[in-house]
């Protein structure tokens, strides 16, 4: 995007307004409208616009959303959406509709071997470096052996299988658990009947 040749920016914002990520909406969107804001400091020949829609953490909820954006709102970029089967979702209609997604939050290896023609971008690491990352951290620090204990979703999975694929050590036991309901005492019993370094 060539910013001295246009006049008006639009930027839509694929936030999760509704559960279950819901929680994280109101952070996600104060720092994508951090970013906007400067750019509207930066480049104050422009008329920038804004507009935050509700993916319903669906990747349906995410299609539309990407769709009323660039069809109705005229999105000259899109920001989102949160979580990776979201983002493939909303990446299809920026393919199609030949406008650019810029993911926050979406850490699928599959996104790495999109192909979409350049229109899907990404500002954090895939699942796989971020578990191989822990993995040498553990190995730089002299563990040989550990216990993982992830979020019981597609997120927390892909980051464990990371590790331990990565792991020279041995991972004694993997231990899924729900954000929104677990014992965190018995979690804890748990770790510890392994001895992890």
């Amino acid at each position: 995007l060539n910013l001295s040749a246009v006049d008006v920016v639009n930027v839509a914002f694929l936030s999760p307004e509704t559960v279950p990520l819901s929680a994280y909406s109101p952070g996600f969107v104060d720092a994508g409208k951090l970013a906007f804001d400067e750019l509207v400091v930066k480049y104050p020949a422009i008329t920038w616009n804004w507009k935050v829609f509700d993916t319903k953490t669906t990747p349906e909820g995410a299609a539309a959303s990407m769709t009323d954006a660039v069809d109705n709102f005229k999105a000259t970029f899109v920001i989102g959406a949160a979580g990776s089967s979201n983002t493939l979702s909303a990446a299809a209609i920026a393919k199609a509709k030949q406008v650019p997604l810029i993911s926050y939050a979406s850490t699928s290896p599959e996104l790495t071997d999109y192909k979409d023609g350049g229109y899907l971008w990404r500002v954090v690491p895939s699942d796989g470096f971020q578990g191989g990352a822990m993995a040498d951290i553990a190995e730089t620090a002299g563990y040989k052996t550990a216990v993982i204990l992830h979020l019981d979703n597609a997120y927390g999975a892909g980051v464990a299988a990371a590790f331990t694929s990565s792991f020279d050590g041995t991972v004694a036991k993997t231990i899924p658990y729900n954000p929104e309901s677990f014992e965190a005492a018995a979690l804890v019993d748990q770790i510890d009947a392994e001895s992890p370094d």
